[in-house]
This record gives structure tokens, C-alpha cells and sequence, in this order.
């Protein structure tokens, strides 16, 4: 029996066992292995028993190791091993990876460092060659340089040597003059003497003549003038006559001055109000269907978006100028729409007259002597004062027709009237009368101007044209029939109504037209040297514009989305166009290409026509207005 202690048998075989190389990390494969080399151990020969005992004690610890390893796969496995085990690593996750973590640190700081040290190896390398290569350029500069100066000094010395000869050549050329002067100068002096004489002698001769014309001149004159005295007495009593006639009968008092009323009763018969002015989309589209009708009757197939176009800038605006060339139809289409809203009387017309310098040409003007105000023959004194008892719930509205109204200018005859278009005029007119000093002009009383297109006529002022709608007429009609019913009758509804169906209700525009608009505004306002002279849309305008767009497109439903902006920018924002110079045509096209973007074909017609134009004519760009 052996007494010695597990330890000891350990301590004293075992581990000589264990000190070769083969069995570190003893595993069981190592365990068979040392059983069957038992013998190169040097104890084997003397103490098999307790060498066989030691491989017993290394085999049972072996046997545990992989119980143990069982045992704790087992119990990681369980739901309460995961549990200990999250737990575990909750608490001491800091200390349990504050290992790996230094390891991946000093990783990554040992690849920073090699990046670093391998850019500061390039960055050296990139010194080195931008050294090299400023003291090249530096060679080569200072090898320019050496050439330039090299090359400086011979074209002087070419220069030089060029001057001096030509320089002698024109010393020889002033010596050969010189020469010829003076051989001019001996031969002149053996003829001098004679020459005097001669041209002396022609002098006296001439002035004799003189002298004897002046007086035969003289004689001629005396009697003509006596012959124009004994003329001039009987023309002078026959003008003092006159004259003494004319003061007479300026200076006589009238006594009856009558102011006839143009209007006729019976034109304010059939008056009707909107009955549906709560829809009030529907009464437009009713009304815009009857004028559409109306015109066709009268061969003016016009199309439906130049209908609703005439009839709100019409309506919405207090000057409307049709501008198009002489024969276009521009007077007989305003007198067509007087007959269509049977307005009669209330659609008057004055023909403008080239010699126009003042109001007094189109209004009249009183006369201190005789005290009585001599109205023009226009008819405009009597229809104003017609229309200071109108009552808008009961007469229909006026068109006034300015035919040819830029034969004078309108900022002359007319500048009185141009305040109407002002939210804050008081829209009144000073006469001169003393017992009718001032005549008020009703909302509904519109002014209609036509314009033509040719070389005998003033241009509109800016003035005028910032307060006017200008519509661009050609004369052409719509082809395709009217498809609505023939017996529909235009109503006469009374201006209060026909000026409320075609105001605007404060509606919202659509975004994309707003957008669309403020590119125009900030292309034509952009203060830029490069793109010439510059245009701002003034509020009053803008104001227009987007009333013009919030009716005009409640009717136009079924159009593109641009149609009415793209009337609205025709008629208000095209009139103002007028500069010169490549870059004005610059900005002009830039312009161009946002009305081309938002599809609005009138406007990019009427515009490209301008810069064709204005290209012909040395880069003068003008509205044809």
C-alpha cells in the first residue's frame, strides 16, 4: 500500500512529465500519448507503480476538465445561465472589454501612425519637387526676361536706325522744296509790279457795277413800296372792320347757355340686375356666351379667350388702347360692342384731330369776355355734363371711342383725364366755368383709344401707358363658327352690375402664377450694367394685372394655366418696353426665355417681333404702340 499524498505523486513524476514540449496544454490525445511513452520518463525503472498512479491523477484531472466544460456550456445554454451571464457582463462590461478595447486602440493609433509618417515621407517628397520646380521657373523667368531685353534692345536699335533714315530723306525732300521756292519766289517778282495794276483796275470796275445795280435796285424799291402803302391803307380799314365785328360779338353777353342732355330715355329700357351675381362664375361664363353669340352676327368670329379678354379689360380698366396697323378693324370692333350691349347714344365717339395742343381742342373752354364756355365740337362737354345724374343701378355704362387717338399727342389734350386711372382720384375735371368749375367722371364711363402703327403719329407717353391696357390688334378673325345657341340676347344690365361682374373678390392665384409673374417683375427690375436700361412694374400695374388674372381665369376654366397672365403681360407689362443698346437686347431676351418656359405664346410672339425689329434698327428696341 502505497501512503504517499495525490500532490506529492503529482509534484515529484508528473511534473517531469509535463516539462516536455509535446505535453504542454495537456489534452486526452496527450494523455494517450504519455501512457504509451511512460517509459522515457527517468523514474519509469524504479516506480512504475506510483509513475502509473500519477498517470491515473493526470487522467481524472483531464476527465474533469471536459466535465467542467460540459457543465458550463450546459449552463450558458439555460435561460437563468443568459440571464447571469447579460447580468455578468452588464456590470463589469467596462473592465470585461477595457482590454480589447486598448488592443483595437493601439491598433488603429499604430495605422495612423504609419498613415502619418508615410504622408509626412510624401509631403517631404512634395517639397522637395515644388522647390525644384520654383527654381526652374525662376530660371525660366529669368531666361524671359534676358530674351525680352535682348529683344527690346534690337527693335530699338531697328527703330532708331529707321527714324534716322527717314529723317534724312525729309531734310533732302525740305532742301528740294526749298530750292523750288526759291526759283517760284525770282520768277513772281518780274510780274508783280503789272499784276497790281491789273487786279486793282478789275476792282474799281466791279464796285462801279455794284453801285450802279444797288441804285437801279433802289428805284425799284421805292416804287414798290409805294404802291404797297396805297395797298396796305384798304387792307387795314377792311381789318379793322372785321376786327371791330369779331370784339363786338365776343363781348355781347349770351344770355341762353344750353347744355343738351345726349341720352335718351328710351335707351334705358329693358334695364335688367344679375340675378345670380352669388354665382357669380356662372353669370360671367352666360354673359361672355351672349357677347360671343352677339359679335358672330355681326361677322366678327372672335375666339373665346379674345372675347373674355376685350370684355374684362374693358370692364376692369378706365383706358383701353387697341393698337394695330390703319384698316385693321380697331373702330368698327369698339362701335360692334356699343350696338351688341345696345348702348346707343351712351357709345360716343371723337375723332382726334392732328392739330390738338390742349383740353380746350376736345373739351372746350370759357370765354371771361362774353361769359359763356364754348364747348368743342366733340360733343365731350355736353356728355359729361349728361352724366352727372346718372344713376349706376339704372343706365348702362359709357364707351368713350378716342378714334386715332395719337394723331396729337394724348399727354396734351388728355392729361386732365390720365388721373382717373388713380385708386385715390377724385376723379373730377376742372372746366374753367365759373358756375361749373368742376365735372365728375363715373366709374362707368370708360375710355376705349384706338392707335395706329405707322409714321404719321405721336408716341404714347409712359405716363399713358403705365395707366392703359394696350391691346395689340391685327384685324383676325376666328374661322370656326360659333357653336352656341343663335338666340342668345346679350343683357343689358346696368354699369353698377357690369362693372361688379368683371371686378375681382379677392380670390386666390394660383402659386405658379404668381411665381411666374415675379420672374417677369425681376427680370425686367434686375439692376444689372450688363443688361442695359431697366423697367419696374409699379404696384398700380401689378394691382391690374393680377385682378385681370382672378376673373379672366375662373372664365378661361378650361384653358392653360398661363392664358391669362400671358393677356395680362401682352397688354401691361410689353407697352413698357423701350431702350437701345446690345445689352437692353440682352435683357430682352432673357425675358423672353421665362415667357417661352411658362408657355405663354402671345406674349413671346409680340416680344421676339420687338427684338427682330429693334435688331434691324441699330439695337433700338420699341412696343409697338
Amino acid at each position: 500500500m502505497d501512503i504517499m499524498q495525490d500532490d506529492r505523486i503529482l509534484k515529484d513524476y508528473a511534473s517531469e512529465l509535463l516539462k516536455a514540449k509535446p505535453f504542454n496544454g495537456l489534452t486526452s490525445k496527450g494523455l494517450e500519448l504519455l501512457k504509451s511513452s511512460v517509459n522515457m520518463a527517468s523514474k519509469s525503472k524504479h516506480n512504475k507503480t506510483r509513475l502509473a498512479r500519477a498517470l491515473f491523477l493526470l487522467n481524472k484531472s483531464v476527465d474533469w476538465q471536459q466535465e467542467r466544460t460540459e457543465l458550463f456550456n450546459q449552463l450558458l445554454n439555460s435561460e437563468q445561465g443568459k440571464e447571469q451571464l447579460d447580468e455578468f457582463l452588464n456590470k463589469n462590461e467596462e473592465d470585461f472589454f477595457t482590454k480589447y478595447r486598448i488592443e483595437k486602440f493601439n491598433i488603429v493609433e499604430n495605422t495612423i501612425n504609419d498613415e502619418i509618417t508615410k504622408l509626412k515621407i510624401k509631403e517631404s517628397s512634395l517639397r522637395s519637387t515644388i522647390r525644384e520646380l520654383g527654381k526652374e521657373a525662376d530660371d525660366k523667368r529669368k531666361e524671359q526676361a534676358e530674351m525680352e531685353a535682348e529683344y527690346r534692345a534690337k527693335a530699338e536699335d531697328k527703330v532708331r536706325k529707321e527714324l534716322e533714315q527717314e529723317k534724312e530723306e525729309l531734310q533732302q525732300e525740305v532742301s528740294r522744296i526749298k530750292e523750288k521756292l526759291f526759283k517760284f519766289k525770282e520768277e513772281y517778282n518780274q510780274y508783280k509790279n503789272l499784276n497790281d495794276l491789273i487786279e486793282k483796275n478789275k476792282k474799281l470796275s466791279d464796285e462801279h457795277a455794284g453801285l450802279t445795280s444797288l441804285n437801279i435796285g433802289l428805284n425799284n424799291t421805292k416804287d414798290d413800296l409805294e404802291k404797297t402803302i396805297v395797298s396796305a391803307s384798304t387792307q387795314l380799314t377792311e381789318e379793322y372792320v372785321r376786327v371791330h365785328s369779331l370784339f363786338k360779338a365776343m363781348t355781347s353777353p349770351i344770355k341762353n347757355n344750353v347744355i343738351s342732355n345726349l341720352f335718351k330715355e328710351e335707351e334705358s329700357e329693358g334695364i335688367s340686375r344679375v340675378n345670380n351675381m352669388d354665382s357669380i362664375h356662372s353669370a360671367r361664363q352666360e354673359y361672355i356666351d351672349a357677347m360671343e353669340v352677339t359679335l358672330s352676327k355681326y361677322d366678327r368670329n372672335l375666339s373665346r379667350e379674345q372675347v373674355v379678354n376685350i370684355v374684362v379689360t374693358l370692364a376692369q380698366s378706365q383706358f383701353t388702347i387697341l393698337s394695330g396697323l390703319p384698316g385693321s378693324g380697331k373702330t368698327s370692333l369698339v362701335k360692334i360692342i356699343g350696338k351688341a350691349m345696345q348702348l346707343g347714344s351712351r357709345q360716343h365717339t371723337i375723332p382726334v384731330a392732328k392739330s390738338w395742343t390742349s383740353m380746350k381742342d376736345i373739351l372746350g373752354y370759357y370765354n371771361g369776355l362774353s361769359g359763356s364756355y364754348h364747348s368743342a365740337p366733340t360733343g365731350l362737354w355736353d356728355l359729361l355734363n349728361s352724366v352727372q345724374s346718372d344713376d349706376s343701378e339704372k343706365v348702362l355704362p359709357v364707351l368713350l371711342l378716342l378714334d386715332e387717338m395719337n394723331l396729337s399727342s394724348p399727354e396734351h389734350y388728355f392729361s386732365s383725364f390720365l388721373d382717373l386711372a388713380d385708386n385715390e382720384s377724385k376723379r373730377e375735371i376742372f372746366t374753367g366755368h365759373p358756375d361749373i368749375e368742376l365735372l365728375s367722371v363715373p366709374d362707368h364711363v370708360k375710355f376705349i383709344g384706338t392707335i395706329n402703327q405707322d409714321e404719321t403719329v405721336q408716341p404714347l407717353s409712359p405716363r399713358m401707358l403705365d395707366r392703359s391696357a394696350v391691346i395689340l390688334f391685327d384685324g383676325v378673325t376666328n374661322n370656326t363658327p360659333v357653336s352656341k345657341d343663335s338666340n342668345i340676347r346679350l343683357p343689358k344690365y346696368p354699369a353698377k352690375d357690369w362693372i361688379d361682374l368683371f371686378s375681382s373678390n379677392g380670390e386666390s392665384i394660383p402659386e405658379n402664377i404668381k411665381i411666374a409673374l415675379e420672374n417677369v417683375s425681376n427680370c425686367l427690375s434686375e439692376n444689372n450694367i450688363e443688361l442695359g436700361q431697366r423697367h419696374i412694374i409699379s404696384h398700380r400695374k401689378k394691382k391690374k394685372i393680377l385682378d385681370y388674372i382672378e376673373v379672366s381665369n375662373s372664365i378661361l376654366i378650361d384653358f392653360d394655366d398661363f392664358i391669362s397672365l400671358d393677356h395680362a403681360i401682352s397688354q401691361y407689362v410689353l407697352p413698357m418696353i423701350s431702350g437701345y443698346g446690345e445689352a437692353y437686347g440682352r435683357r430682352l431676351n432673357n425675358l423672353n426665355e421665362i415667357l417661352q418656359i411658362h408657355s405663354m405664346k402671345l406674349s413671346s410672339g409680340i416680344l421676339k417681333d420687338i427684338i427682330m425689329i429693334g435688331e434691324q434698327n441699330l439695337y433700338s428696341y420699341k412696343f409697338p404702340a
